[in-house]
């Protein structure tokens, strides 16, 4: 099975800024750097929107959720 990876430390160190997408403790993602997580999974994923890979909980009934 083939896993790929994502090294979102060399992708992040590449972006002016990207300092902030860090918050103060130097671990966690601010806003800015979840949406920027999320924009490089999207695109990894090939997926044009999150719905298209998990349905909004709204639409999921019990007869359209088997």
């Amino acid at each position: 099975m083939r896993v790929g990876s994502i090294n979102f430390w060399e992708l992040m160190s590449k972006e002016q800024g990207w300092e902030s997408f860090l918050l103060e403790d130097g671990i966690h993602f601010s806003s800015l750097g979840n949406k920027f997580v999320f924009d490089k999974l999207q695109k990894a994923l090939k997926i044009s929107s999150l719905e298209q890979f998990l349905p909004s909980w709204l639409k999921i009934t019990h007869e359209n959720l088997l």
